[in-house]
């Protein structure tokens, strides 16, 4: 966010974007995954990212069944625990974790008016996104998208919108079927 145009120049210069090399990533696995013989991790499953979330889901579901009162970030509903947002709001804090579930640990004067109306800005975005894609309602997907501090720009926006709504007709069918 902080970083836009620089990381734009950069996504510019790449050969592929993130999606299209994670999808060759997908598909190299698939077929490595295929052959019995295979009995290691395959070294190309770190090039995707996210290759420690197992451990991480594993401790959580750990703390839950042996009710280790453990620390954990995770998304819980807001109930409170940051004042500035909605009580309905999904926010993902540190908890702790037990065979209750996920107890928010209390957040107390964040004094930084910047984060806040970030986190507000990126929350309505959210909540609009949703919206849009409930009703099929096309406006609120653009306005979901012009909220958005990574777009900025009606034009861009806007041809965003309509090649993803292209692209993933077949599974938007709310927002075509009127």
């Amino acid at each position: 966010i902080y970083y836009r145009e620089r990381q734009l120049q950069h996504m510019k210069e790449e050969e592929k974007c993130r999606g299209e090399v994670c999808l060759e990533i997908e598909e190299e696995l698939l077929r490595l995954y295929q052959q019995p013989e295979l009995i290691e991790k395959p070294a190309i499953l770190d090039k995707r990212g996210g290759h420690l979330y197992s451990e991480v889901a594993v401790s959580l579901v750990s703390a839950i069944y042996n009710n280790k009162n453990e620390e954990h970030i995770v998304n819980v509903k807001n109930n409170g625990t940051l004042d500035f947002m909605a009580n309905d709001d999904v926010v993902e804090i540190c908890c702790i974790v037990n065979k209750n579930g996920a107890i928010p640990l209390p957040f107390k004067n964040l004094d930084n008016d910047h984060i806040k109306g970030m986190m507000r800005v990126v929350k309505a975005y959210e909540k609009h996104t949703v919206k849009a894609g409930i009703n099929g309602d096309y406006n609120e997907a653009l306005n979901a998208l012009l909220i958005h501090p990574l777009v900025g720009d009606f034009r861009k926006a806007k041809d965003a919108l309509d090649d993803l709504l292209e692209a993933h007709k077949k599974f938007l069918p709310q927002f075509f079927n009127k």
